[in-house]
């Protein structure tokens, strides 16, 4: 107390208000000064003075505000917060102790209790109230206040600081319960999710291995070290070799002597950045056979994630007759006899064979190639892909950029089953390779035999149509998002799975249908197209197909159409 210095501002705020552990107001280390701010309440003057003069024997002084009734001091705390209070026991309009906190928790400063007329049952209930000490007023009592006030600060620093601890303590074990609960059911969870995930592993290998049979291609699966870990039977037929024979060897098997060294860099650089790859137009691969007969292929590559690591995938097709087709282009009428040729290959030449449905589908083009494009894609999850697209113009570019298409997509379906993740992932490669004049509407479409149900996106396509068994449009598949190759970054959102019953048809068509023009110059229209089918709806999907391409004919006799003719029939059986 003898180092406390004074202050000017009895009223000033005290310094360590806000950090009740910081050091002793009233500290032994001579280095460091503070000021004490004492709030005293006492109603009798005499006693008051008594007080200040006790402190007035310290050097320098202590701050000491002097209220004499409970309204003075509440008046007094709501303008500073003292350092140590000392308050009468009894006052003009209360007790002292109603001074403390009301849920008798330890008040953010010391409190000393004191009366005249001291007995047990006070000091108890002034302890019980948050009071550091209690002490009877008396001359002496007075006179050694500076005593007092230094054994109350300290032990409020103790207590402040043991209950620090405490809290801190009830802090922690109360997160250590919760973590431990939230991790316990985040286990079990877990393990559940983990029980699912195995079984629906084996599932989806099971349905993978089946539908790499059903490929059209090719089918290679080699992991980082280039081993063949997966092959299926069109591999056998066109390499020559038997399953046996290629499992656990290097890919470079089937490649020529003079590029095998060259592929296994390739493969390096690959597996720095697996992505789907489609190999560039122009650019020649060959593959060997058992025989060593060496022949021309187009290869899509694209990774596979596994527990094992990532496998690479390739679709390795014979383009043999391709190439022999494209080396008659030398001739204007060869280029668009064998591009027509090449068309063909690429479209379907049959339905899939689908238990429970007729599909069929067909592609007129209104000169030697077509910008129409259709086709049949099987999904990795057993359902059928059906799309239909139409490329801007006419001719030999168009057909060129509807085949590129017709590849990607077929590359894309096997890896990927969502028809707008699909559509999504075609639109970035086409609006970067695609010139800015050309474009691409689309229809793609996923029949799921197993729930009998119907989801598309439409990608600025004519609209489509399902009919009911009595022939009435049960829903129109308008257009979902821009055409394809328009804008890099767009999404292609899905319509609600539609369900479909027993008599029920889906009919897809291009634009070729509803604006054909008659003579006159008058369209055929989409109310009329729709007539046709009504009319057609109880023959069989090929022939309702062949049907409306003939009631077009007739509609623009004697001349021809002039835009490609393109529909996709599917019947619920």
């Amino acid at each position: 107390i003898a180092r406390v210095p004074m202050t000017e501002n009895p009223m000033t705020e005290n310094p360590m208000a806000d950090n009740p552990m910081a050091e002793s107001p009233m500290t032994d280390n001579p280095t460091t000064e503070h000021v004490v701010n004492i709030l005293l309440v006492e109603d009798e003057e005499a006693h008051a003075e008594l007080f200040r003069r006790a402190f007035e024997m310290c050097s320098p002084r202590v701050n000491v505000t002097v209220a004499g009734s409970l309204q003075e001091a509440q008046t007094c705390l709501t303008h500073f917060r003292p350092d140590l209070m000392i308050a009468d026991f009894v006052l003009p309009d209360g007790k002292g102790t109603e001074l403390l906190p009301a849920d008798k928790g330890l008040p953010p400063f010391p409190v000393v209790v004191m009366t005249s007329h001291g007995n047990e049952q006070i000091a108890v209930e002034a302890m019980k109230a948050g009071a550091v000490n209690y002490i009877t007023k008396s001359e002496s009592t007075l006179a050694n206040m500076p005593d007092v006030a230094e054994k109350a600060l300290r032990e409020w620093q103790i207590l402040a600081t043991e209950r620090q601890k405490d809290e801190a303590r009830l802090k922690a074990h109360e997160e250590l319960e919760r973590v431990v609960q939230e991790r316990t059911a985040e286990l079990k969870t877990a393990n559940a999710i983990l029980q699912e995930q195995i079984a629906e592993r084996e599932r989806a290998e099971q349905r993978f291995r089946q539908l790499l049979e059903l490929a059209p291609d090719a089918m290679v699966i080699a992991d980082r070290e280039g081993q063949i870990v997966l092959v299926n039977a069109q591999a056998e037929a066109m390499f020559g070799h038997s399953r046996e024979q290629l499992l656990g060897q290097p890919v470079e098997m089937l490649l020529p002597g003079g590029f095998r060294e060259k592929h296994m860099g390739l493969r390096t650089e690959y597996f720095k950045g697996p992505r789907v790859h489609q190999m560039r137009t122009g650019v020649e691969f060959r593959a060997v056979r058992k025989d060593g007969t060496e022949f021309p292929v187009e290869i899509s590559l694209g990774p596979l994630e596994t527990e094992e690591g990532i496998l690479v995938s390739s679709a390795i097709r014979d383009i043999t007759e391709r190439k022999r087709v494209e080396r008659a282009l030398r001739d204007n009428q060869a280029q668009l006899l064998a591009a027509q040729k090449i068309q063909e290959c690429l479209l379907p030449s049959a339905p899939p064979d689908l238990p429970g449905f007729d599909i069929g589908g067909g592609s007129y083009p209104a000169e030697f190639t077509a910008g129409d494009y259709f086709d049949y894609l099987v999904m990795p999850d057993e359902s059928i892909g059906l799309v239909i697209g139409d490329v801007s113009g006419h001719g030999f570019a168009p057909a060129l950029l509807m085949a590129s298409t017709q590849a990607l997509l077929r590359s894309l379906t096997q890896t990927h089953t969502a028809v707008d993740e699909i559509l999504t992932l075609a639109n970035h490669f086409l609006a970067k390779e695609t010139e800015h004049d050309r474009f691409v509407t689309m229809l793609l479409g996923c029949l799921d035999p197993r729930s009998r149900s119907f989801v598309y996106a439409s990608a600025g396509h004519s609209p489509g149509y399902i009919f009911d068994g009595s022939g009435n449009v049960k829903a129109r598949l308008e257009s979902t998002a821009l055409p394809l190759a328009v804008l890099p970054d767009i999404e292609f959102p899905t319509c609600d799975p539609i369900a479909l019953q027993s008599g029920d048809m889906i009919v897809l068509l291009t634009d070729g249908f509803h604006e054909a023009e008659s003579p006159e110059g008058v369209f055929l229209g989409f109310e009329r197209v729709l007539d046709i089918v009504r009319a057609n709806r109880q023959k069989k999907a090929a022939d309702i197909v062949e049907s409306l391409y003939r009631a077009v004919c007739d509609y623009t006799r004697p001349k021809k159409p002039t835009d490609d003719i393109t529909a996709m029939v599917v019947k619920v059986e």
